[in-house]
């Protein structure tokens, strides 16, 4: 009896260890049909734009529709639940309206709404980072919509606003949230794209999540001050000189920050990932993406507490169109080593073949983690929303001696 019982626990584990296929929950395929994207726009043309992507605490995801033409969900946060009752189009929900954005903001209904980064609380409040991008200079802002339990969310608040963010044409900023403290941490990449405020204002700031119109402080100790300039003296090049980027930052075990030094560089340490230390303020190298294959020049970031790991997709080439089959995502150790390939471009690509695109494309750190699995959001056309699964570790019983 003992060994059956012991070939059943093996059984367990092996299957465990196998990890599922890539699935695709859902995809904007050029039509209005059930289950897809155009099910839920209606959109002249039919073209998702998806920007950002998170997930809450009961497995929804939620990310930022830029399609400016839909009936539903235009410069929206919108809900993605693949288990609402009916499926279909009761998959989808708008949690905070571009209306909705600018009452909370008190701009005017004319004025356009934009998303760049999303993260959720551990409370599962959702944070939008984004800009009001009427003005010749876009305007930047933090929105908090509260969660009032499960896929239900109050109206939008005010957690930043321009006179702390500041405003800017570049694109270049990014968020993150640290869960372990008390209320929630906001970690904000502030990069107005101008060299020479590299050494002042632009670098890795923090934010009481809980804050409304709050200032963010930039990460600063004895050691130094988290500035741009600081990331890119710690990526190899010269800082002030050299322009440093926050293509995106993530928080890692013992609350220090990785920063993705990407998008707006260029150079032989473009796509380099360092780190901040929070208490010290000291910037250095944690990955040197020069040494990698296919050479990447840009990468977002997501923890996987489930494994330990920091998930990495990687965008390969000068730019993330070429060469098409090298982007992919991988996992390392919180010290920076290589663990896997957990999935490379034709695996993902694979599973949308009606999809034209030839190459992996994502708009504005759509990649997330629920903590186990993967999610990318795709912006190629088509659009499809991709979870890429990940094996959940089991352990074995202590069996008896009976």
């Amino acid at each position: 009896m003992r060994l059956t019982i012991l070939s059943i626990g093996l059984i367990l584990i092996i299957r465990s260890l196998m990890a599922a296929p890539i699935e695709l929950l859902v995809e904007d395929d050029g039509t209005f049909n059930a289950g897809t994207l155009g099910e839920f726009l209606q959109s002249p043309g039919n073209d998702s734009d998806p920007n950002c992507l998170d997930v809450l605490s009961n497995g929804s995801l939620v990310y930022f529709e830029t399609q400016f033409d839909c009936v539903n969900g235009a410069d929206s946060v919108v809900l993605f639940d693949e288990d609402a009752p009916g499926g279909g189009v009761n998959r989808f929900a708008v949690i905070a309206s571009e209306a909705a954005l600018q009452t909370a903001a008190g701009l005017a209904t004319t004025e356009n709404i934009g998303g760049v980064d999303i993260a959720v609380g551990d409370n599962d409040n959702v944070y939008l980072l984004g800009t009001n991008t009427t003005p010749a200079t876009p305007e930047w802002y933090i929105w908090r919509i509260p969660s009032t339990g499960g896929n239900s969310f109050s109206a939008p608040e005010i957690a930043a606003n321009p006179t702390a963010l500041g405003a800017s044409a570049g694109g270049d900023y990014s968020l993150g949230i640290d869960l372990s403290t008390d209320p929630d941490t906001l970690i904000i990449g502030i990069d107005d794209s101008v060299l020479a405020n590299d050494t002042t204002t632009n670098g890795i700031y923090t934010l009481d999540a809980s804050a409304t119109n709050g200032t963010p402080t930039i990460i600063s100790g004895g050691s130094g001050t988290a500035t741009l300039a600081a990331v890119s003296t710690a990526s190899g090049d010269v800082g002030g000189t050299d322009k440093g980027t926050c293509s995106d930052v993530v928080v890692i075990p013992g609350g220090n920050i990785l920063v993705c030094n990407g998008t707006s560089g260029a150079g032989p340490t473009r796509g380099n990932i360092v780190e901040v230390d929070r208490v010290s303020g000291a910037v250095s190298l944690w990955l040197d993406a020069g040494l990698l294959g296919g050479t990447p020049i840009q990468a977002s970031l997501a923890y996987n507490a489930t494994s330990n790991r920091v998930g990495v997709f990687w965008f390969v080439g000068a730019v993330s169109g070429a060469p098409t089959t090298d982007d992919r995502i991988e996992e390392y150790t919180a010290a920076g080593v290589f663990d896997k390939i957990v999935a490379s471009e034709p695996d993902i690509e694979a599973v949308q073949p009606s999809s034209p695109s030839t190459d992996l494309n994502i708009f504005s750190n759509a990649f997330a983690t629920d903590g186990t699995n993967y999610y990318v959001f795709l912006g190629n056309n088509y659009e499809g929303l991709i979870r890429v699964p990940q094996v959940i570790p089991v352990e074995l019983s202590v069996f008896s001696a009976d």
